[in-house]
């Protein structure tokens, strides 16, 4: 027999935990977003949520928009356009999560 434990992990913004296509599209491409990074800001508004960067990413209604992201303790910004899915919805490619503790499920974004 074993003893349980558990383990919360929350980082300040959103992990990024991996990349994938958005209709053939990779709009991450040429941000140097990389997994393991973290989003914190979209268009200089602060993000500490997956539902809040959604958000912000869905209110661009197709419009270009500013990430900052920090990558090996360094803050960096990118500009990033995201791509419309069928279900009309706005999406970086981004798979992110915005806690470990989080039912270990991640989001697409």
């Amino acid at each position: 027999m074993g003893i349980q434990c558990g383990l919360k992990l929350y980082t300040e913004g959103v992990l990024v935990v991996g990349m994938t296509d958005i209709n053939g599209s990779k709009p991450y491409a040429n941000s140097g977003i990389e997994e393991g990074d973290t989003i914190v800001k979209v268009n200089k508004q602060k993000v500490a949520s997956t539902d809040e960067l959604v958000a912000c990413v869905n209110s661009c209604n197709g419009k270009g928009i500013d990430v900052s992201y920090v990558q090996n303790g360094e803050e960096k910004e990118a500009s990033m356009q995201p791509v419309k899915t069928a279900s009309n919805e706005y999406k970086l490619g981004l798979w992110v999560r915005d806690g470990a503790a989080r039912n270990w499920n991640n989001d697409i974004l």
